[in-house]
C-alpha cells in the first residue's frame, strides 16, 4: 500500500483489524458501504443512510419499527429523495468471513420486508465467496425485490478504495489506449455515413469497453442505450461492466427471462437469481423504467438477452412510445447456428424496434470472435486461451472495422 492505493482485501483487513467487537465490525463496514453503494450503477441509489439515522415520520411511513434488525441502511433513487413516490430500498450489510455459507435462516429477517410495498427492492451486501444455494436463490428471486451485491462484485469493481477509506468515494473507470481509440474514432467516424458496421476484436483485447465508448459517444449523456446479449451470463457481466466504466452518470434496465425458459444454445445458462439484481420481461415495466431514466436526466442503458427483445418492441409500442433504439443488425448468433448446424431459437429472430439512437450486442460467447485487430491493420499472431475446450490455441487475427 506505499502507493496510496488499496484492494477491497486490504480494506476489509483494516476494518477487522480495528475493530475490537463484533458490532463494531459491522458498523464500520456500514459506514463503507454508505458511501460506495451511489457508486454502483445497478442499485439505484442515489442516497444511502442508516436506518437509525432516519426520522421518525420516514420511518412510520417506511413502516419500518423502531427495533427492526433487518435492515441495517436505506437508499434511495434520485428521483424520490424521500421515498414516497417509488418507495425506498432496503438494504442489508454483512462483512462474512469469506468461507461463511449463507443460509436461509441468516435472511429470513430481511425477507420480511418483501410484502411492504414501500420497500421497492431489497439490496443484500456481503463478503462471503460462496454463492447462495439454489433452492435459496429460488426464494430470494421469488420476492421480485431481491439484489446482491457480494464480494466478488465489490472485488471486480473500480472503485477506488483508497478514497472510499478516506471518505471521499471515486470509481476509476477503464481508460482506453491507443489501439482501442483508434477502433472508437473509426467506428464512430464510419457510422456517421452507414447505418451499421462490424468490429471484430480479438478476446480480451476490450471489445466491451469500446462498444460502451462508441454508444455514449453517438448518444450523449442524456442517450438510450440498447445492449443485446446471448446469455442471462453475459447480461450480468455487461451490468457490472456498464455500471463500473461509465464516466457519467446512467440508469440501468436489465430485461431477460427466467430459467423457466430455455435458451438451447446455452443449457447451462444463470438463473434470473443469479444475476443478482432485479430483471423483467413486463413491458409496463420496461416502459415505466425508461420514463424514470428520463425524467431523471441521464443516459439510459437497457440490457436485454436476444431472446427477450421483442419484448423490447412491445415497450416501444405499448407505454415506451417515442423511445428508440439502433441499428437494426442481424445478430451473429444465427450465423454461428447455422455454421454448427444448430437450431435457431424462434425468439432470437426478434429483432429490436429500428430508428433508435445506439445499439450494441456482445458477439464474443463461445469463441465466436476469433482473433481480430481493431483498425483494421493486422497485428502478429497471439496465444489466445480457449475456455471450453480448456486449452491453448492460435488464431489468426483478420481486420476489425469493416
Amino acid at each position: 500500500m506505499t502507493d496510496g492505493t488499496h484492494s477491497f482485501e486490504q480494506v476489509l483487513e483494516m476494518i477487522r483489524d480495528g475493530a475490537r467487537t463484533e458490532t463494531q465490525k459491522g458498523e464500520r463496514f456500514e459506514r463503507l458501504m454508505t458511501r460506495v453503494l451511489p457508486l454502483f450503477a445497478e442499485t439505484d441509489c442515489d442516497r444511502v443512510v442508516a436506518r437509525a439515522d432516519l426520522s421518525t415520520e420516514q420511518a412510520a411511513w417506511l413502516r419500518i419499527p423502531a427495533n427492526d434488525t433487518g435492515i441495517d441502511l436505506i437508499g434511495f433513487s434520485a428521483d424520490d429523495p424521500d421515498g414516497k413516490k417509488t418507495g425506498a430500498i432496503a438494504i442489508q450489510c454483512k462483512c462474512y468471513d469469506g468461507t461463511t455459507s449463507i443460509t436461509k435462516d441468516h435472511l429470513n429477517s430481511f425477507l420480511a420486508h418483501g410484502g411492504n410495498d414501500r420497500i421497492k427492492k431489497l439490496l443484500w451486501v456481503d463478503t462471503s465467496v460462496r454463492p447462495l444455494s439454489r433452492n435459496l436463490e429460488t426464494v430470494t428471486a421469488s420476492t421480485g425485490k431481491w439484489q446482491r451485491i457480494g464480494r466478488d462484485r465489490l472485488e471486480r469493481s473500480t472503485i477506488d478504495w483508497a478514497t472510499a477509506v478516506r471518505g471521499r468515494p471515486a470509481k476509476k473507470p477503464l481508460q482506453l489506449n491507443g489501439t482501442q481509440r483508434d477502433a472508437v474514432s473509426k467506428i464512430t467516424t464510419g457510422l456517421e455515413a452507414a447505418d451499421r458496421g462490424q468490429c471484430l476484436m480479438a478476446c480480451g483485447t476490450g471489445k466491451t469497453l469500446v462498444g460502451q465508448r462508441v454508444a455514449e459517444a453517438l448518444t450523449g449523456p442524456e442517450g438510450r442505450i440498447l445492449v443485446l446479449v446471448p446469455s442471462r451470463a453475459l447480461l450480468k457481466q455487461m451490468l457490472e461492466n456498464w455500471s463500473d466504466n461509465s464516466a457519467e452518470g446512467l440508469s440501468l434496465c436489465a430485461v431477460c427471462a427466467d430459467a423457466s425458459v430455455r435458451n438451447d444454445l446455452y443449457p447451462e445458462d444463470l438463473q434470473a437469481g443469479e444475476i443478482d439484481c432485479p430483471v423483467t420481461t413486463r413491458p409496463d415495466e420496461i416502459a415505466d423504467a425508461w420514463q424514470r431514466h428520463t425524467a431523471l436526466g441521464r443516459r439510459s442503458v437497457t440490457i436485454a438477452t436476444y431472446q427477450s427483445s421483442g419484448r423490447i418492441a412491445e415497450a416501444q409500442a405499448g407505454g415506451g412510445g417515442g423511445v428508440r433504439f439502433g441499428h437494426r443488425r442481424r445478430s451473429a448468433l444465427h450465423r454461428r447456428c447455422r455454421r454448427r448446424r444448430q437450431p435457431v431459437p424462434d425468439d432470437t429472430r426478434r429483432q429490436p424496434h429500428p430508428g433508435a439512437e445506439a445499439a450494441v450486442h456482445d458477439r464474443d460467447a463461445a469463441g465466436l470472435v476469433r482473433g481480430a485487430a481493431p483498425g483494421g491493420r493486422r497485428l502478429p499472431d497471439r496465444r489466445l486461451l480457449d475456455e471450453q475446450q480448456g486449452r491453448v490455441r492460435r488464431s489468426p487475427l483478420r481486420p476489425a472495422v469493416r
